[in-house]
C-alpha cells in the first residue's frame, strides 16, 4: 500500500522529568528523546493538509531510527 504523505519535525534530547522517569522506568537524569512529527498529505483531496501530529518521548539509550524513510 502506497501513501502520499510527508513527515518532518524536530528530535531533541533532554533529561527526563520525574513523570517520564516513573512512566518509562528510567533512572533519574537519564536522557529522553523528544520527537515531534507532523505528517502532511501530499496528494488527493487532503493534499497540503496536516493529517497527524505525533509527540513522543523515548529513552535515548534504547532508541535508533531515521527521520525519513529510505527509498
Amino acid at each position: 500500500m502506497e501513501h502520499d504523505l510527508r513527515w518532518d519535525g524536530p528530535i531533541t534530547a533532554r533529561a527526563a522529568i520525574p513523570k517520564e522517569v516513573r512512566l518509562l522506568g528510567l533512572a533519574p537524569g537519564v536522557p529522553v528523546l523528544c520527537v515531534t512529527r507532523t505528517i502532511t498529505a501530499t496528494a488527493g483531496p487532503a493534499a497540503g493538509r496536516v493529517v497527524e501530529v505525533n509527540v513522543t518521548r523515548r529513552d535515548a539509550s534504547r532508541w535508533a531510527g531515521r527521520s525519513q524513510p529510505e527509498g
